[in-house]
């Protein structure tokens, strides 16, 4: 009598296993589907435009004397986002672009006489090349407000957001016309040699920023917005007049930055979406000193105050996918 006990119990242990195996195996599926729908990917291709500018001050007198305009006429680039949500209300993203061909020019304007307020000189480089560019964003959104399923609309929420944005810019201009002022006004036209360097520029903006964002879906379509600023950018530039052996590097604090960007996207499938966006950004003129070298002679002479200035803004629209694992 016990041995049969023994044995009913133990063909009730064994039946009970595969049930006990499957709930877990179900619970580790759930879990995993749970952790992955965090995780995403977006990949896109865009054209961009947009417009560097230097400017030279005399500090003392706060006339204007120079303002380079460093245009990218039209730019294709390449992107990507990762953003991973550890928790329902909060996401980490981050990203960012390059070019991969670009078009530009850039105009070179003087002011040197005195009395004159239009430019004197103007020098124009069609045979400009973007070397190098780039921008990196990391950012937090954390859910302020979530709103409740309506007729109109399935899911909707306004988000805070804060992040910190590195910009680089790198050109060339090589050749071109000039227009001078000598013994008249505007008097004097001059060609450069074809692919001769003559001014080279790089530009490095960086910058805390924080602001809000929106988002709402409706079957498969979904729409978001941001709108992001800040009041404490940090950038510095370098200029290099190959012809006459002179660097020109500057400095600057509290660059002033408005950001906005809108999407939307159509959900292809529960983990495919298509998507378009544009964003545009600008960097307000900041002054600050400069420091001029002459690398010919080794002298260098530093100019304190309001002697140099910069400026960018550039807007990108794009295409591309979202992957959510």
């Amino acid at each position: 009598m016990k041995i049969g006990k023994r044995w009913l119990t133990a063909v009730c242990l064994i039946l009970m296993v595969p049930n006990v195996y499957a709930q877990d195996v179900d619970k580790g599926r759930t879990e995993k589907v749970r952790i992955s729908d965090k995780i995403s990917i977006e990949i896109y291709g865009g054209y961009l435009k947009g417009e560097s500018r230097e400017l030279v001050y005399n500090a003392a007198t706060g006339v204007k004397e120079s303002e380079l305009f460093w245009s990218i006429d039209e730019a294709y680039v390449l992107g990507g986002t990762l953003a991973v949500r550890p928790l329902e209300w909060l996401t980490f993203r981050a990203g960012g672009w390059t070019p991969i061909k670009a078009n530009n020019t850039m105009d070179d304007y003087d002011w040197l006489t005195s009395g004159e307020t239009d430019w004197t000189h103007h020098s124009n480089h069609p045979d400009t090349k973007l070397n190098r560019a780039r921008q990196i964003d990391v950012s937090v959104a954390a859910r302020l407000v979530k709103f409740r399923k309506t007729s109109w609309f399935e899911s909707a929420q306004v988000d805070f957001l804060a992040g910190y944005r590195w910009l680089y810019m790198n050109w060339t201009a090589s050749g071109g016309t000039f227009i001078s002022s000598d013994g008249g006004f505007r008097n004097r036209y001059e060609t450069f040699q074809d692919g001769m360097a003559v001014i080279g520029y790089e530009q490095w903006i960086e910058t805390p920023y924080a602001g809000l964002g929106g988002s709402i879906a409706f079957g498969r379509w979904s729409f978001a917005g941001e709108l992001t600023g800040s009041l404490w950018g940090k950038a510095s530039d370098r200029d290099n007049h190959y012809l006459r052996t002179l660097l020109f590097e500057d400095t600057f604090t509290n660059v002033p930055m408005i950001a906005g960007e809108f999407m939307a996207g159509y959900a292809v499938t529960s983990h495919l979406s298509l998507f378009g966006s544009f964003m545009y950004q600008r960097y307000f003129e900041t002054k600050g000193p400069t420091t001029m070298t002459n690398y010919a002679a080794g002298q260098s002479t530093y100019f304190s105050g309001d002697a140099a200035g910069i400026a960018h803004y550039s807007m990108l629209v794009s295409l591309g996918l979202k992957w959510i694992f």
